[in-house]
């Protein structure tokens, strides 16, 4: 998966909106990085509590413009720090993929809102680092 930005482009064009869709088809496309001012960024701190995401909503994010993926990244101590569902139920200790140290964690639209995190430690606990991208939707109605 390529992460370089080709050139901005522009949702309501149908030219760019087909030529990202081929791009995907192929698995290169754009990563349009969410400011963090707008909830692009996100640090959760992992317990023995079920954590889920806090997907951004602000002022820039309207329209045709919408939260497309994220990019996550465990931070922590060594061996399996965390363990997440993306079905939308609660994973638990024993229960889950695993996350460890520098694992990095790809998240598509269909599984934002769905996907749960927990320690995988009793008593340990380790950090999601949280990067939110845009995805360009086009109303072909308009």
């Amino acid at each position: 998966m390529s992460k370089s930005n080709y050139r901005k482009r522009n949702p309501k064009s149908k030219n760019d909106y087909i030529e990202e869709l081929i791009l995907m088809k192929y698995g290169e496309y754009t990563k349009e990085p969410i400011l963090e001012s707008d909830g692009g960024y996100e640090v959760i701190t992992v317990d023995n509590t079920v954590k889920q995401l806090n997907i951004p909503s602000g002022a820039n994010i309207t329209g045709d413009i919408a939260v497309g993926s994220a990019t996550i990244m465990c931070e922590g101590g060594t061996g399996i720090l965390v363990r997440f569902k993306e079905n939308g139920t609660n994973p638990n200790e024993n229960e889950g993929h695993f996350l460890q140290s520098g694992d990095i964690l790809e998240v598509g639209r269909e599984q934002l809102e769905s996907i749960k995190f927990t320690t995988a430690q009793a008593g340990i606990t380790s950090t999601l680092q949280i990067q939110y991208y845009f995805s360009l939707e086009l109303d072909l109605n308009n």
